[in-house]
């Protein structure tokens, strides 16, 4: 019987290893390979140690044999979650590698979107510069020649006061001709009628 308990206290530590092995299915990549081998190897170690118990104690004991044949089992489930880890790892590997490559081409189209918008933005500045300097020189151009029609309407006027100046002398002179003219045909009438009259 003490033999009997002494393997059912081994037989749970080796459930409670199991149990702690079982566990890690759930874990990250990275906490995996950090912990796995530790606690396969504890765990295999465990049931090395079992099992040469469970040996050298077979023919003491009546129910060793029972517990080599539980302890084949939970040799069996540990190998099955073993490989289930490896190939969980192998998994999660791949996971990672397919995330990093994304990563990868992620940041290089970044970089390749960062740079198209530099280049259209250099060629915005570029073009926004050049229409500043097309609309300043056209502004410059439609000043000077504001200004050129401004000067010329004003000599024009200049000319046009002057040519009116002169026309209204010119028609003061015509008109005092006229009157002269007349004057003397009134007078030589007149000479005609006192001249008649005598």
């Amino acid at each position: 019987m003490h033999n009997g308990r002494t393997l059912q206290s081994s037989l749970s530590k080796m459930t409670s290893q199991l149990t702690k092995v079982d566990h890690t299915l759930g874990y990250s990549a990275s906490s995996q390979q950090r912990s796995q081998h530790s606690k396969r190897d504890d765990f295999i170690e465990d049931v090395h140690n079992f099992n040469e118990t469970a040996t050298s104690r077979a023919h003491n004991d009546d129910k060793s044999e029972y517990y080599r044949q539980l302890l084949q089992n939970y040799t069996k489930e540990a190998t099955k979650i073993q490989h289930e880890l490896l190939m969980r790892n192998e998994e999660l590997e791949h996971e990672n590698i397919t995330l990093r490559n994304d990563l990868q081409q992620l940041k290089q189209n970044s970089d390749l979107t960062i740079q198209q918008l530099q280049l259209r933005l250099s060629a915005f500045e570029l073009y926004s510069n050049e229409l500043k300097n097309t609309q300043s020189t056209s502004t410059n151009q439609y000043q000077n020649q504001i200004t050129s029609l401004q000067n010329e309407l004003n000599q024009i006027k200049a000319d046009k006061t002057h040519q009116n100046i002169e026309t209204g002398n010119e028609a003061v002179e015509w008109i005092k001709k006229q009157v002269l003219e007349q004057n003397k045909k009134y007078e030589l009438e007149i000479a005609e009628l006192k001249r008649k009259l005598k």
